[in-house]
């Protein structure tokens, strides 16, 4: 089946490199309704996913409000890896990063997480961004809070097919990506990021950071919750990462990116999901507060 590939690089690419593109994408495609609707993009420039980002006010992977300052660095330091961007009417980008395709089978299975986004988008059922569908929504915490389980939902539900569906029927694809040492590094930023407030005294640059810290938190425990409930056989190692189990246990009846789910319950999980973010910040020592004169960041 012809597809939309572009390669945007600065290099040619090596032989084995152009090859894993074709398997992975050919895999998606043979499976995917509609693949002629979807464009895949391999990227080495960091521009191109800030510019393909734009292109939307509603991607399912960044959890980036403005899209226009989509960054491809996370607050831990590590890169993305890849970006969905819904177009309408079922069509889509998915735009990789280039050095994904140094490893044939992460880069299988990066193209099978992406395109999940692409079903949850086509079937309206995306959780980023579903407040807004809601009449009257008023959330218990602050949205920054709802941003951040939305995105985690989605992850989730998408790293959750590629558990549940692919893994279990290619082994090869097993790449659990996070484990216990990313979630140390990103549980020290909280740490960093106070030390430098109380150096600086710069609340705006101490809010930003602490948003980002925690979207990437909750983000990586939806990878690690999908492993969980997907009873991957590393799992009994996490159960004891805090707020972890948690978050695997609030999402356990939502289903995988293959499967539907109602608006109804995907927005109670929203409120329990977003909730415990709240109390996990707060944990590591801040609170995002709303006021009359705009948004307050608490250092506890």
């Amino acid at each position: 089946m012809e597809m939309d590939l572009e390669l945007r690089v600065s290099h040619d690419l090596p032989p084995d490199w152009l090859e894993a593109a074709a398997i992975a994408l050919a895999e998606v495609c043979a499976w995917v309704p509609h693949p002629e609707a979807i464009k895949f993009v391999y990227t080495d420039s960091p521009r191109a996913f800030a510019e393909y980002a734009a292109l939307s006010v509603a991607p399912s992977s960044s959890g980036a409000a403005d899209q226009a300052e989509y960054q491809l660095d996370r607050a831990d330091g590590a890169m993305a890896v890849a970006l969905t961007v819904p177009l309408g009417s079922r069509r889509a980008v998915i735009v990789f990063k280039a050095g994904l395709l140094g490893d044939v089978n992460l880069a299988r299975r990066v193209a099978r997480h992406e395109v999940r986004h692409v079903l949850l988008n086509r079937r309206e059922e995306a959780a980023w961004g579903i407040h807004r569908q809601l009449q009257a929504y008023v959330p218990r915490v602050p949205f920054e809070y709802v941003w951040i389980a939305e995105t985690a939902i989605d992850e989730y539900r998408c790293e959750l097919a590629v558990e549940q569906r692919d893994v279990a029927s290619d082994p090869s694809l097993s790449n659990p990506g996070f484990n216990r040492t990313d979630v140390a590094g990103i549980e020290a930023l909280f740490l960093a990021i106070r030390t430098s407030f109380r150096q600086s005294a710069n609340a705006s640059a101490a809010y930003h950071a602490v948003v980002s810290a925690t979207e990437r938190l909750m983000v990586t425990f939806a990878y690690l919750a999908a492993r969980i409930n997907a009873r991957s056989p590393d799992v009994d190692a996490l159960d004891d990462i805090e707020g972890l189990v948690d978050l695997a246990h609030l999402l356990r009846g939502i289903p995988n990116a293959d499967e539907e789910a109602s608006v109804t319950a995907l927005a109670r999980c929203i409120e329990t999901v977003a909730s415990l973010a709240f109390a996990l910040l707060r944990r590591h020592g801040f609170e995002i507060q709303d006021r009359p004169q705009g948004k307050y960041l608490e250092v506890l």
